[in-house]
C-alpha cells in the first residue's frame, strides 16, 4: 500500500473524489452538491493506493485542538481487505502530527463498531444524515 495526501486543487485529488463519487454519490445515491461541501477546500485528502489504484480515501479537517475525520470511503471490491483501518491510521498519525488532542468523526450508526477497537467511543445522540443514522465518535490523542 502506497499512501499520499492532497489538498484541494492539487494534481492527484481527484483520485480521492472519484473514490467518493463512486461510493456514496452512484452506490448509495447522494448527490454531489451533499457529498463535496466547502469542508472539501480546507481539509487534507488521504488516498491509499494498492499498485497504483486508487481504493481508500478520507479527509481530515484541523478545527483547533480537534481534527474531524471524514469521507471514509472504499469502494466495493475494496471492503474487508484492510485499507480501511491501515487508512485510519495514517490519518491518526497525520492528526498528531498537527497537535490535535482529539479526533471526531460522524459514523453511519451501524458502521461505529469499525471504529470502536481503533479506540474511538460515541457521544451525543444518534442523528440523521440524508436519511441515514448516525453517531459522533471520539478519540483522545493526548
Amino acid at each position: 500500500m502506497e499512501f499520499k495526501w492532497y489538498r484541494y486543487g492539487e494534481e492527484g485529488i481527484e483520485d480521492a473524489f472519484e473514490i467518493r463519487r463512486e461510493v456514496f454519490c452512484r452506490e448509495v445515491g447522494f448527490t454531489e452538491d451533499f457529498e463535496f461541501d466547502e469542508g472539501d477546500k480546507t481539509s487534507h485528502h488521504l488516498v491509499c493506493y494498492e499498485g497504483g489504484v486508487p481504493v481508500c480515501t478520507a479527509r481530515l479537517l484541523p478545527e483547533g485542538d480537534n481534527c474531524r475525520i471524514g469521507r471514509l470511503r472504499r469502494p466495493a471490491e475494496c471492503r474487508g481487505k484492510g485499507y480501511g483501518k491501515a487508512t485510519m491510521a495514517r490519518v491518526m498519525e497525520k492528526c498528531e502530527l498537527l497537535g490535535a488532542k482529539t479526533a471526531t468523526l460522524g459514523a453511519k450508526y451501524d458502521k461505529r463498531g469499525f471504529y470502536k477497537p481503533l479506540g474511538f467511543t460515541e457521544f451525543g445522540e444518534i442523528f440523521d444524515e440524508e436519511g441515514i443514522p448516525h453517531i459522533m465518535m471520539k478519540k483522545d490523542l493526548k
